[in-house]
């Protein structure tokens, strides 16, 4: 990899090849030197974070449309946790083990 000093800090030139395995901060302290490494994530110009990954698809669908499914179910599900979060905040839950049945599987 390579690195380049930009306005006082060390940044690596390919962010999005790095895996959060925090290895970097642990060496830096295992060499005595606590606060010398630091990950995290960079904002974009915009004040936004980028989200970078991979998707890989057999062919049967495109990986656009496995990324635009995966968003769907994850604001129907969102929006389910948001209902149950009103019903219960308005006392609307029991100590029921069926409360949750129509959530649906996590994937």
């Amino acid at each position: 990899y390579q690195r380049r000093v930009h306005g006082g800090q060390l940044e690596v030139d390919r962010p999005q090849d790095c895996i959060y395995c925090m290895e970097c901060t642990i060496k830096a302290e295992d060499m005595g030197f606590d606060q010398l490494v630091s990950v995290r994530f960079k904002r974009s110009p915009n004040g936004s974070h980028n989200f970078i990954f991979n998707v890989e698809t057999t062919g049967a669908l495109p990986a656009e449309e496995i990324v635009l499914r995966g968003i769907s179910s994850l604001r129907r599900k969102l929006q389910t946790i948001r209902q149950e979060v009103v019903r219960t905040s308005q006392g609307g839950l029991q100590d029921d083990d069926d409360d949750m049945d129509d959530v649906g599987p996590l994937a």
